[in-house]
């Protein structure tokens, strides 16, 4: 794993948070995907943090519904939080219509107890 991507990577006990950076290459995804699925599998919970990027690329929806398959693995209906997605996330969300999958919040505080729920 390069530094950029240990530099998106914030992890405590339980927490992952995922700072999703404005541009992610291809390349990024598998190591992004590659780092976090053994976390998720031992049973950390995942946030995504969308406040330094204005808007979700192609990668980044990719990496984020790669993710989701592995918590819906796990808990059916199960929808992934997002913490400080602006408009511009909701609004791309609705055009591909996979807004059912995901769940937003104004903080990563809230986002973070989502998995309380």
């Amino acid at each position: 794993m390069d530094d950029e991507i240990t530099r998106l990577i914030h992890n405590d006990q339980q927490y992952i948070i995922l700072e999703m950076p404005l541009h992610l290459f291809r390349d990024n995804v598998e190591d992004i995907v590659t780092t976090l699925t053994p976390e998720i599998q031992n049973g950390k919970f995942l946030v995504i943090d969308a406040a330094q990027c204005p808007y979700p690329s192609t990668e980044a929806i990719e990496v984020m519904l790669r993710m989701l398959k592995q918590f819906v693995a796990k808990k059916k209906g199960f929808r992934l939080p997002i913490a400080n997605g602006n408009e511009s996330w909701r609004k791309v969300f609705r055009i591909i219509n996979i807004t059912t999958l995901f769940q937003f919040y104004d903080s990563i505080a809230e986002a973070k107890a989502h998995y309380a729920e």
